[in-house]
Parts: structure tokens; C-alpha cells; sequence
């Protein structure tokens, strides 16, 4: 009963709403920042967690969020091929499956990110992969572990980059009180954690972050 209640809690504070990509009001809204200004430019593809960082205010360069509210894989599957004739962008980042997880689509989930993976693959433009952080929550932390790693398999076998982000979480492996405004979304400081090693990743490829 303590891991439906808690699973229940998750799915409402991950936003999980009808993602089937359709024209469904805030399917197109997009965030641009440091747009003229930026060394690069990335475009960024994912979940709330995405959509709603200031990651303009993090990294120097010019920032495409096409993350939406509530999106799992399928929404993503969806939006590429509008985002990618729609935008000029240097390199994508992508964080998905969250969502998958809380709402149970692990057999689509593999699937869907295959076809995503290739999609990106097809683009030809560098793809950072940015790890699907434990929240404050044991039950779905099991099961981001899994996405994980079948990111780290496909970041592998299309010459990705995954962008692992292991201090935004305190001993228990549970997400820090200060990295987190309700147990799964990321707070600011968070984002600031996962941007400098986004960046480093893009600056420094192969390097380990220091």
C-alpha cells in the first residue's frame, strides 16, 4: 500500500499528462535563451525537468528548451522531427523517461527509445544524454536505475555522451533536500550541478569531471 500511495504521489508531482504529441495547447511552447549570444547553440528535448530550468542562466551558450511538462518517450518520438526541421542547433541534450517509469510503459519505453536514439543518430549532431536522477522516492528510484541503464547501453552503441549527475544525491542516494523543490523536480541549485557537468561534457570530451 506504501509503494502504490508513494508511486501515486510521484506520477502527480512528475506531471503526467496525455503526452501523445498532439496539438494539445503547450505542445509547440518553447523556451530561448542567450539566443544571439551563445557560443553554441543546443536544443533540448525531455520532461518537465527540462522545460523547467533556467539553463540559460547556467551555461554559456545559446538554449533551445523544447522540454514539455509530463513527456514521456512517445511525446519525444513526436516532436523530433518538428524540432529538428523547426530549429538550428549545434547539439542536442535530452533527458526522458521518467514519465515511462511512473506511468508503467516499460515494454514501449525500450522501443521508443530506440526509435528516439536513432532519430537523434540521423541528425548528425552530437547528442548529450543527461542521466534520469533518483528523486526522493525509493519505489521509482528502482526503476530509474533500469532507464539508466539502458541509456548508458544506447549512449554506448550510437556514440552518445551520457551525462551522469551523482551530486545531486546525498548518501541514501536519494536526491539532496537543496537539489529538489518537491522530491522529483530539480530546484536551481540542481540545475547549476547538472549544467557544469553538461558543459564540461561538451568542452571536454572523454575527460573525466574533475
Amino acid at each position: 500500500m506504501r509503494f502504490v500511495l508513494v508511486l501515486a504521489l510521484v506520477v502527480f508531482c512528475l506531471g503526467c499528462l496525455d503526452d501523445d504529441g498532439s496539438a494539445d495547447g503547450d505542445i509547440d511552447e518553447v523556451y530561448y535563451e542567450n539566443l544571439g549570444t551563445g557560443t553554441m547553440t543546443l536544443l533540448m528535448l525531455g520532461d518537465s525537468r527540462i522545460q523547467m530550468g533556467s539553463w540559460g542562466s547556467h551555461l554559456p551558450y545559446a538554449i533551445i528548451n523544447y522540454g514539455r511538462y509530463g513527456a514521456t518517450t512517445q511525446g519525444v518520438i513526436n516532436r523530433i522531427p518538428r524540432a529538428l526541421d523547426t530549429f538550428v542547433c549545434d547539439a542536442v541534450v535530452l533527458h526522458v523517461g521518467a514519465n515511462d517509469a511512473a506511468e508503467g510503459h516499460t515494454i514501449s519505453l525500450v522501443k521508443n527509445l530506440w526509435i528516439i536514439y536513432r532519430a537523434l543518430f540521423a541528425s548528425g549532431h552530437p547528442v548529450y544524454v543527461i542521466e534520469v536522477s533518483h528523486s526522493s522516492y525509493d519505489g521509482v528510484n528502482i526503476m530509474f536505475d533500469a532507464i539508466n541503464e539502458l541509456h548508458r547501453k544506447l549512449c554506448r552503441s550510437f556514440g552518445f555522451t551520457f551525462v551522469e549527475v551523482p551530486d545531486l544525491l546525498d548518501n541514501d542516494g536519494m536526491l539532496k533536500p537543496e537539489c529538489t523543490i518537491d522530491g522529483i523536480h530539480w530546484s536551481d541549485a540542481a540545475c547549476e550541478r547538472v549544467a557544469r557537468r553538461l558543459q564540461h561534457a561538451i568542452e571536454h570530451p572523454g575527460m573525466p569531471f574533475p
